[in-house]
């Protein structure tokens, strides 16, 4: 079987046929699979190179058959531990992911995004078995020695015309088959293929040995459309959540002559301005502010701008909120972002306008007035801290943070 390979990069970084990363060397045909995969995705995953891709801003992973290539935001390159478990906390947050559980260690129990994945995924499994599997009843007809059920008058002079000692009846079993667990199997029997390492094998096939054999019918595309949970089968939710992601995103294509090559990425920009909206909401809430996303205004024609977050503050104030994950040049921002940042508190009427960045090391918040503007406006630039130092999560305080230093800032 296909030894599983990891390659490991950060945003916007680049790797050409040849080199290795992790101890993995990325090959010609890794290479030609994630450009076949590239042409077809809008707005692009990977920017080609010579002999090589270079990736973009977006975080996630790519599953190749025996290649995981997993690509993390670039926070602190000295800690894969540390990025790993702030983009596991940030998709969680934003419920891109089902939850993740914390008694599962992020260095030891899971080498890539994908391995994480999987063994969030076989632990719900096993908490399911302990628990015990909901039994349900359903319909069975088939041919019998002696009577039971109903007979199928129709089936039985059909099939049995010639065995008079034959029933054909159909009666109502009490036992394990349920889609539910037809949906988990499948997810089940998927896990060799998308990391083909023994141990994981190993237990997958135990696992898969207290259900049923998944249902051969083909399962619609969205769980949450099929199926509503009742109270009895209620604490499957975690297990199917996780099924749905492996079977949907990480598991390759089956049908012959696609591409077997799947992509689990999101946008690092769209990621950080979710869980600042997120958590800044939920501070202003409670400090009796009013946070509106995306709110939109008429620009020109049947064109609007549209900034991240527009605060109004209890005094009725309106301040300007877009973020940019991006490191400062000089410590200053973007002269195009300056200018966006104008038009937006003139047309919101704003006199403050707010970028916020990810926290820098040896960067403080500053501010500055726009020059020969009557209305004295102003552009002022704050560091959010993502990461709790103590441990591989979101910082707790992260929106009281935000918003404290939004407020202490007055012209």
């Amino acid at each position: 079987m296909q030894h599983q390979r990891h390659i490991q990069l950060y945003e916007h970084e680049s790797i050409r046929v040849g080199e290795a990363r992790n101890g993995c060397t990325f090959t010609e045909s890794d290479c030609n699979q994630l450009l076949q995969l590239n042409e077809r995705q809008y707005p692009p995953y990977l920017q080609p190179v010579h002999r090589g891709i270079r990736t973009l801003n977006f975080v996630g992973m790519i599953q190749l058959p025996g290649l995981c290539l997993e690509i993390l935001p670039k926070t602190d390159r000295d800690d894969d531990t540390k990025n790993r478990g702030l983009l596991l906390e940030i998709l969680t947050r934003c419920q891109k992911i089902p939850s993740i559980r914390q008694s599962i260690s992020l260095s030891s129990a899971a080498g890539s995004l994908s391995d994480h994945f999987i063994c969030q995924f076989l632990e719900e499994v096993e908490k399911l078995c302990r628990t015990g599997l909901v039994k349900k009843y359903h319909k069975e007809a088939a041919n019998f020695s002696r009577f039971r059920g109903r007979m199928l008058i129709r089936e039985q002079i059909r099939q049995n015309h010639a065995h008079k000692e034959k029933v054909f009846a159909e009666y109502h079993a009490f036992d394990q088959v349920h889609p539910l667990h037809d949906f988990i199997g499948k997810a089940l029997g998927q896990l060799p293929r998308i990391n083909p390492e023994p141990k994981i094998s190993e237990r997958a096939k135990q696992l898969l040995s207290y259900f049923p054999e998944a249902n051969k019918n083909n399962l619609h595309a969205k769980f949450g459309q099929n199926w509503r949970l009742n109270q009895q089968d209620r604490h499957y939710q975690a297990a199917l959540q996780w099924a749905e992601l492996i079977l949907h995103h990480l598991a390759p294509a089956m049908r012959k002559g696609t591409l077997l090559c799947k992509a689990f990425l999101f946008d690092i920009q769209k990621l950080f301005e979710e869980i600042i909206a997120r958590e800044v909401s939920k501070a202003a809430q409670k400090n009796g502010h009013c946070l509106q996303v995306q709110p939109s205004q008429n620009f020109w024609r049947q064109r609007k701008i549209r900034p991240d977050m527009v605060l109004r503050t209890q005094n009725g104030e309106n301040i300007i909120l877009d973020t940019k994950w991006k490191l400062l040049k000089n410590g200053l921002p973007d002269e195009r972002d300056l200018k966006q940042m104008y038009i937006y508190n003139r047309f919101f009427n704003a006199r403050r306008g707010v970028l916020i960045y990810p926290a820098q090391s040896g960067m403080s918040a500053f501010s500055e007035r726009y020059q020969h503007h009557a209305e004295k406006m102003c552009c002022e630039v704050i560091f959010a801290p993502l990461t709790d130092h103590s441990r591989y999560q979101i910082n707790p305080e992260l929106g009281q943070n935000v918003l404290s230093q939004i407020l202490q800032n007055k012209l």
